[in-house]
């Protein structure tokens, strides 16, 4: 049987050589992360290949290939007098000229392969979704979506007074207004959904490089600019009272944090401020978890995972389906448990049988934190420094990149994904939900309400600690126990509104049984685990 084998630094001094710096990591839209210079002068086009920029200069008549940095790879004569915006299409370029009134389609060392009139009279900005080109024009003010031979898709006025570069991310458009020096975020029929000032006075074109996007000012330099949080993006981080950082549990409140230099499990705000600790019950703490009462804790050493209640008295124990326990989770109903000497991730009954199971995703590494989001897994892998999102059947849905060096624990907080370092940081990672900052059930999700009529969990399951009823759309009666939707009654729509009031004095309900349909004629109920934070009265339907 394979147990894995940490080799302990013992002395602090070269420890703390090991930790990472901690600082606040997310920006704000719009702000500048770098700029690089241009080549020459009148700066228009730009687009992205994956690797490198490419840009079009109307003084030179030039496209330039860049990399990164803005060091020159080459250039080539544009085609036309008058060039401007520029598209990549995982091939080829498109290359769109106000004076020509044409779009040309050029392979990467300029030669034209395909050439069609433009749909207005001064095309500017281009950019490509993977099926469709989008141009913007600077005479009509119309912003237009074209097949690949330049018959018009549709069309829609441009929100800019100038609409210059424009750039798609794989949902929006970004469109560059040199007028009014703006950046606009579109929807594909043109709505605004954002917008900030651009960097520049006289903001060109546009590129998305998979996170950042980038823009050519027509008198200056180009801007690498922040536009939101992407996958796997470290929102904060702290360091923890320990230094052998295993398991990560959230009850709702606070982070529970098992350590194996302390032999210890802290309770810790989520700035990382030490509320409370107990002594582990054995001697190799690893994976903890929390289901709405309990804690749960898996020993590698013990081979055992316990129940436990939050003063560290054990409840009771059951062997380890593995003979070396590592990540531990709850969905709501069972028990997740990765094991190293295996290479399996179990699920088991709180009595410990085992229900199903499957091998973790990277052989030959070692397999740690496990999170459940209310739909599914995630998986880091201490060797590899990766983090997988995985199906409850074990296949990989998507994967990033750890901010930990070799990260331990996992759990998911209802928005965000703590993850552990083993050497000591705790770090707090976007996965792409949306964050209820104010309790009200208002977010981002709710901003077309028609459309949010469907549980948003798989198999009736909610996320535990966190519930949210409010996002299973419009629907009333909502009957749950903790991580289990049982029952649920649609409705006709009503969107979330600032009439929210607590349900009973204290807002305390029962534990583990909630049923919101005692709440009678309300919807958009929103309740973490034992306590009802706002509802919306309606009428009695």
């Amino acid at each position: 049987m394979k147990k894995q084998s940490i080799f302990f630094i013992v002395l602090l001094g070269i420890l703390t050589t090991l930790l990472p710096s901690f600082s606040a990591y997310a920006s704000e839209l719009g702000d500048v992360i770098d700029t690089i210079d241009a080549p020459s002068h009148y700066h228009t086009g730009l687009t992205y290949d994956g690797t490198y920029l490419w840009h079009a200069a109307v003084y030179s008549r030039k496209i330039y290939k860049l990399d990164t940095e803005g060091n020159e790879i080459s250039s080539f004569d544009s085609p036309g007098k008058g060039p401007l915006g520029l598209a990549y299409d995982g091939v080829n370029l498109w290359h769109a000229d106000g004076i020509d009134k044409k779009i040309y389609k050029l392979d990467t060392e300029g030669n034209v392969i395909a050439t069609f009139n433009s749909p207005g009279s001064n095309p500017v900005g281009l950019t490509y979704d993977g099926v469709y080109l989008w141009n913007s024009d600077d005479d009509d003010g119309k912003i237009y979506k074209l097949d690949i031979g330049g018959n018009v898709i549709a069309s829609f006025d441009s929100p800019a007074g100038d609409p210059a570069g424009l750039a798609y991310d794989g949902a929006y458009l970004w469109l560059a207004d040199s007028r009014n020096e703006m950046i606009y975020k579109l929807d594909t029929n043109g709505a605004v959904i954002a917008s900030f000032n651009s960097p520049g006075s006289t903001p060109q074109g546009l590129a998305y490089d998979g996170v950042y996007l980038w823009n050519v000012d027509y008198y200056g330099g180009i801007y690498k600019i922040y536009i939101g949080l992407s996958l796997g993006e470290v929102i904060d981080s702290f360091e923890a009272p320990g230094f052998y950082l295993r398991g990560l549990a959230y009850d709702g409140t606070y982070l529970w944090n098992a350590d194996a230099w302390y032999y210890k499990i802290f309770q810790l705000d989520k700035e990382g401020n030490e509320i409370s600790s107990f002594n582990v019950p054995g001697t190799g703490p690893q994976g903890l978890a929390y289901d709405g009462v309990y804690l749960w804790h898996a020993d590698s050493d013990d081979d055992k995972i316990y129940k436990l209640d939050i003063n560290g008295n054990v409840i009771f124990s059951f062997n380890s389906p593995g003979s070396y326990p590592t990540g531990l989770t709850y969905d709501g109903v069972y028990l997740w448990n990765v094991d190293d000497s295996d290479d399996k991730i179990y699920k088991l009954d709180t009595g410990g049988n085992i229900i199903d199971s499957f091998d973790s995703p990277f052989k030959g590494g070692l397999p740690w934190g496990l999170a459940y989001d209310g739909t599914y897994l995630w998986h880091a892998d201490f060797n590899s420094a990766i983090i997988y999102k995985l199906d409850i059947g074990g296949n990989i849905l998507d994967s990033l990149e750890s901010p930990a060096l070799n990260p331990t624990g996992l759990v998911f907080d209802g928005a965000y994904l703590w993850n552990a370092d083993f050497y000591g940081g705790v770090y707090q990672i976007y996965i792409g939900y949306e964050e209820d900052d104010d309790n009200t059930g208002d977010d981002s999700d709710w901003d077309d309400c028609e459309n949010q009529k469907i549980p948003v969990y798989h198999n009736g399951n909610l996320a535990i600690p966190y519930v949210n009823a409010g996002h299973l759309g419009c629907y009333e009666n909502v009957e749950v126990t903790v991580g289990n939707l049982l029952n649920h009654t649609k409705v006709s729509c009503y969107c979330p509104g600032e009439d929210l009031t607590a349900v009973y004095n204290s807002g305390n309900l029962s534990v583990p049984y909630v049923d919101a349909g005692d709440y009678g004629c309300h919807i958009n109920v929103e309740l973490t685990i034992g306590h009802i934070l706002g509802y919306r009265v309606t009428e009695c339907q």
